[in-house]
């Protein structure tokens, strides 16, 4: 488990939440499961005051109010591991699985973007990174789009230099296939035959439904297919990747990495931890190491400006998902960002996280709600 910076002390006296207006996205996105999604999902940012003078940054939901805040304003001084301890048990009958789960991930975010703005490195850096940049991917062609949008974003993604791209599928749940197989066919010959194709099925598909389509989707040769089955039907995971042609990637409604052992032992070849859904950055390396020891795939997707930093630690072949009709939205509203180019995610060279909000232009678009200081006894 990775410990740089755990026995550094720490003393919080205060915290600010910032409340977001939600933003509508230029085009509605749809997934195979889920949908209209009208609003991007940046709603919430926390600044958290560590009394030594560094201030730690991170997205958050309302949730860090409630289930965060309270155990960490005490006016106490612990060890930055004390914290993170203090934090993860008080709620664990939240569920080590559940959403307060991956609020204890953001407040892990929160500790380590402290510890690498105190040693003056980016978080990359401090992480272990020895590079600067990371593989990625263009993620997108929502269920939604006429064939003409489709078209156009997986061109827009081979301008940006990706060299795989993902597509939704299963529309309507599942109930047009042959739609499906059209789309594929219509995206690998938009797409051409040197570019990666991968398939996304948000966990629509019963196991034996699942075999059926990939046989017939595999003629368009598909790099891989994720989610095609519920995330916790392991049974089901266990008889279709015996059967599949194609490896089958699992993970991003997991929170720990426990349940990536389960994942491995079934049969997955393909990890997909994302770092804005887990328990903490540590939970994301045991997932990133199980892979690395198992020639297990690796790729994330979630918010980029908390999967990168992490990505950037791990093997070249590693890649981080760029959902573009949500997270482009949000790059307008950075000061400070990464930069793509070449189908590669560059990180700024900024000590800490890879990223700032721009809440001059938040608030000059009035997209500001509110923001509420939090302090130690109140």
């Amino acid at each position: 488990m990775f410990d740089k910076g755990l026995d550094v002390m720490l003393k919080f006296d205060g915290a600010a939440v910032y409340t977001f207006v939600p933003k509508e996205l230029p085009v509605d996105f749809w997934d195979s499961t889920g949908g209209p999604f009208h609003y991007w999902n940046m709603t919430h940012l926390v600044e958290l005051y560590e009394a030594g003078g560094i201030t730690g940054t991170m997205i958050c939901t309302e949730r860090m109010e409630k289930v965060i805040l309270p155990h960490i304003l005490t006016g106490e001084t612990k060890t930055a591991e004390q914290w993170l301890d203090r934090v993860y048990w008080q709620n664990r009958n939240n569920g080590f699985n559940a959403e307060s789960a991956y609020e204890y991930g953001r407040f892990e975010f929160l500790i380590y973007d402290i510890l690498a703005k105190m040693d003056g490195k980016p978080l990359h850096r401090y992480l272990g990174a020895e590079k600067d940049s990371l593989a990625a991917y263009g993620s997108g062609c929502g269920t939604n789009l006429t064939d003409c949008q489709m078209v156009q974003e997986l061109e827009d993604f081979l301008k940006a230099g990706y060299k795989t791209v993902k597509m939704k599928i299963a529309s309507n749940f599942g109930a047009d296939l042959d739609n499906d197989i059209r789309r594929i066919a219509l995206a690998r010959k938009t797409i051409g035959d040197s570019i990666g194709l991968a398939i996304d099925g948000n966990q629509y598909f019963k196991p034996e439904t699942a075999l059926e389509f990939i046989k017939r989707a595999n003629e368009y040769n598909i790099e891989w297919y994720e989610e095609p089955v519920h995330c916790c039907d392991f049974e089901g995971l266990s008889w279709l990747t015996k059967r599949s042609p194609v490896d089958i990637a699992m993970g991003e409604s997991m929170r720990n990495h426990y349940m990536f052992r389960e994942y491995l032992n079934r049969g997955v070849k393909h990890f997909q931890p994302c770092p804005s859904n887990m328990a903490g950055i540590r939970e994301w390396m045991a997932i990133r190491d199980m892979a690395r020891e198992n020639k297990i795939k690796l790729t994330s997707g979630g918010l980029p400006y908390m999967a990168s930093p992490l990505i950037a630690t791990a093997d070249d072949e590693a890649r981080q998902e760029y959902l573009a009709p949500i997270e482009s939205l949000q790059r307008e509203y950075l000061s400070v960002k990464w930069e793509i180019k070449n189908g590669r995610f560059y990180l700024p060279d900024i000590p800490g996280v890879p990223f700032v909000v721009d809440l001059t232009s938040m608030r000059r678009h009035c997209l500001i709600a509110k923001k509420e200081y939090f302090y130690p006894g109140k």
